[in-house]
């Protein structure tokens, strides 16, 4: 049977729906990517389900020689974090992959707007590590403009900025110091990588066609076939951002018009053929503007939620189809869907406190068009904004017949929950 590598964290989050995509297909081999080696029962946990490899700390050389020995016919990852060692591993062992060059490109922001500087896709960007790269990065890229990690995603220490004065303080409230401070270019709040800010433009965005409960901007997921071979198969609506510029969830099929979707899709194809893109799965999200999509970001994985979304509505499951990727397997195919689906997050304020109730789960079960609900939180916690996605308190999963159908149900949804969540 066929055998697939994934590379996985400690929680192994993408695991049940790995799992779920391989049953009757292939046979996986779960590869712990973590800086720390797994705990007894953290492999345990998993070695019930799959065979396990511990890759913490080791080189890539080392990890492709026991892979290699467990004959594996494919490696893969659902997380930004781990594309570079996979890539890495994929490299030594001559199976399809992003190339180390590509994996790059759509794991560090600074590279990947480097390579789409001269294409027109990209956006006005600088890097920057210390006082003296901000100066410069100010005066390249001026204002309004968004700060956010180099790596990282998730909405994590992401912040719009209209001045200087504004962007010191984003930095200082990223990094959990005094506002007054200057110069310091931490991270904090858990980012990995390398301790590197971008500044870039912000895009001004146009309303959504379907109305203001849904975003600007808007995600399309692409499967590479080859050289300049991207067949764009899923575009996402999302639900409005929250300051500073957190995600509340995302909707799909878009509601927008036919034609945005096909030019959104011409240039995501066009962005991953200049960013060396020739195989697996990638995510992009698009700015709605006057002149039309214009990219936001690009990511060298499936995006977020999908696999439970995509699979709600259709016959399609993108995880599935991550793993054919994976082996070189993967094609076009029709994707209808029936109905829409959604999931919407819900986040504490940025004023911050302590969680004094939550929205009961049950009572939001029998909320129409409700079909599923995940607590992320207990009262007591205290939840800080600053993190973003990974900050959110509960997800709320919705389906509805038609568009108007689907929005009703969310907005019912948003107002239950915005009664139920309180702070202290």
């Amino acid at each position: 049977m066929t055998k697939v590598a994934v590379f996985e964290s400690a929680d192994a989050s993408g695991l049940p729906d790995l799992l779920d995509a391989a049953a009757d297909w292939c046979e996986l081999v779960v590869v712990n990517a973590g800086p720390q080696p797994w705990t007894a029962e953290e492999r345990e946990g998993v070695a019930d389900l799959a065979e396990v490899v511990d890759a913490a700390g080791r080189p890539a050389a080392d990890v492709a020689a026991e892979l290699a020995a467990l004959e594996v016919d494919g490696v893969v990852t659902l997380e930004d974090e781990w594309i570079p060692l996979v890539a890495a591993v994929a490299a030594r062992l001559d199976l399809p992959y992003h190339s180390e060059a590509a994996a790059e490109a759509v794991t560090h922001k600074d590279v990947q707007r480097a390579r789409l500087a001269d294409t027109g896709l990209g956006v006005r960007a600088a890097a920057f590590t210390d006082e003296a790269g901000l100066v410069a990065a100010i005066a390249a890229v001026g204002f309004p403009a968004v700060l956010k990690p180099v790596r990282g995603n998730g909405s994590l220490n992401v912040y719009t900025v209209d001045d200087e004065a504004g962007l010191r303080a984003a930095l200082a409230e990223a990094t959990g110091t005094a506002p007054t401070s200057r110069g310091n270019f931490r991270l904090g709040h858990g980012s990995s990588g390398a301790q590197k800010w971008l500044l870039e433009e912000r895009l001004i965005g146009v309303p959504h066609p379907a109305g203001d409960w849904l975003s600007d901007h808007f995600s399309v997921e692409v499967l590479s076939l080859g050289e300049d071979d991207h067949w764009p198969f899923w575009v996402s609506d999302r639900f409005p951002l929250i300051p500073p510029l957190r995600e509340t969830g995302m909707t799909g099929p878009s509601l927008l018009p036919w034609e945005t979707q096909r030019l959104a899709g011409e240039r995501a194809g066009a962005i991953l053929s200049a960013l060396g893109v020739t195989t697996g799965v990638s995510h992009l999200e698009f700015k709605l503007t006057a002149t039309g999509p214009r990219l936001i970001e690009v990511n060298g994985r499936l995006g977020g939620f999908l696999s439970s979304i995509v699979p709600h509505l259709s016959e399609l499951n993108p995880v599935r189809l991550v793993l054919e990727a994976a082996v070189g397997k993967a094609e076009r195919r029709p994707v209808v869907a029936d109905g829409y689906a959604a999931c919407a997050f819900t986040h504490c304020p940025t004023t911050g406190g302590r969680i004094t109730a939550l929205a009961d789960p049950a009572e939001l079960m029998r909320q129409p068009g409700v079909w599923r609900v995940d607590v992320r939180c207990a009262v007591g916690d205290e939840p800080d904004y600053r993190t973003g996605t990974n900050g959110r308190l509960q997800n709320v999963w919705l389906d509805g017949a038609t568009g108007d159908e689907l929005r009703a149900a969310y907005l019912a949804a948003d107002a239950f929950t915005a009664e139920g969540n309180r702070f202290e």
